[in-house]
């Protein structure tokens, strides 16, 4: 499985602390050779249409989503992201959302 991670998402992970990025960089390992390793705990969200978790640590979090046959990582942090989704909050994801359409447009022009 391929993966594509947003500007977002990897200022989010530089964050992280350094034990979580160690934990992430075990779980990213397991996501790219079966994406549906139950390891991963892959849970859908149901508040996003077509987005997906996964767990690092029961505390934290990867949200991601499916473009084509690309795994497109957008989201990394504490669990509070779904507190965020659940109340509807998406202008928490505002930036993330933004980074994700520019992606998307640069994308398809390479396809």
């Amino acid at each position: 499985m391929k993966i594509e991670k947003t500007k977002e998402f990897i200022k989010e992970y530089e964050k992280l602390p350094v034990r979580i990025q160690s934990l992430y960089k075990k779980q990213e390992k397991i996501f790219i050779s079966d994406w549906l390793d139950s390891r991963l705990h892959i849970k859908r969200i149901k508040e996003m249409k077509g987005v997906y978790s996964f767990r690092i640590t029961r505390k934290y979090r990867v949200l991601f989503y499916f473009s084509k046959e690309i795994a497109i990582f957008f989201a990394i942090g504490h669990k509070k992201i779904y507190m965020e989704i659940k109340k509807g909050n998406l202008l928490y994801f505002y930036p993330t959302i933004l980074s994700i359409l520019f992606f998307l447009k640069k994308y398809k022009k390479i396809l």
